[in-house]
């Protein structure tokens, strides 16, 4: 149809291809992995209290930049997903008004 956008249908495509959603799910594992690398950390090689381990745990800038970048790929991910509602709304919309 002429109403959407000549380039609709290749965005969807490229949305939901397996390198972008390949992408989204390294994201998603990143930021829900962090938390084992956060102070105070649980995440050693023994669960022996006296001896003391010396726990992984990344600076807390280097943290704070991951997790702004993840959120700011999930706010991109959650615009281009409610616009494609609204699209598909627009369309059933369209679509049924002939009947």
């Amino acid at each position: 149809h002429k109403l959407s956008p000549s380039n609709i249908l290749k965005l969807y495509r490229l949305y939901w291809s397996i390198w972008i959603q390949r992408l989204l799910t390294i994201i998603v594992s990143c930021q829900l992995l962090l938390i084992f690398v956060q102070y105070p950390s649980s995440l050693s090689r023994t669960s022996d209290l006296t001896k003391q381990p010396i726990r992984l745990t990344l600076p807390c800038t280097i943290q704070l930049i991951i997790e702004f970048l993840c959120l700011i790929i999930f706010y991109i991910d959650a615009i281009i997903r409610v616009n494609y509602i609204y699209l598909f709304i627009y369309l059933f919309i369209y679509l049924f008004s002939f009947i």
